[in-house]
């Protein structure tokens, strides 16, 4: 899991710190990152603070700093922010949430004048970017025009 401006703002799962587990049981990766292991296989998932968020966060660079490239590298990004900067520091795949496809028309209009990636799937460069419209909901308790949604996505990492 990943901050977002809702916990970085006092939300539920705000007690967390990077790597540790929250009082709901779920990792937090502020800036940190974890090695996910099956057999000889490995997976790097890192996770940034949210750029909303009281505390500066680590460059795509630093976040992968040291990591080994050669492995799968999967971000977890509140924001669909620094995509070019992502791809250049070497990560594979980067997940995203915040804007809502715009949440209510006529915003799921104007949304991708904001964003390189507004919602769906974009590769830049050999990364791919995937943003979902999520379920959740800022501001009025409704959506107009655009769809919740729970993204099943499936990697395959080739050697």
């Amino acid at each position: 899991m990943v901050p977002s401006h809702t916990t970085a703002r006092g939300g539920a799962l705000s007690s967390g710190r990077s790597g540790k587990e929250s009082a709901c049981g779920v990792t937090v990766l502020q800036d940190d990152w974890r090695v996910l292991r099956r057999g000889e296989d490995a997976l790097i998932v890192a996770g940034t603070d949210d750029p909303c968020g009281p505390a500066e966060r680590k460059t795509p660079a630093e976040l992968v700093e040291g990591l080994d490239t050669d492995k799968p590298i999967l971000v977890l990004d509140h924001q669909p922010r620094e995509l070019e900067a992502l791809a250049a520091a070497g990560v594979d795949v980067d997940l995203c949430g915040h804007t809502h496809d715009g949440q209510m028309f006529p915003g799921n209009l104007t949304v991708r004048l904001f964003w390189e990636n507004a919602c769906g799937y974009l590769r830049v460069g050999s990364m791919h970017s995937i943003v979902t419209s999520g379920v959740g909901l800022f501001g009025p308790n409704m959506r107009v025009a655009t769809r919740a949604e729970i993204c099943p996505i499936t990697i395959h990492f080739m050697n």
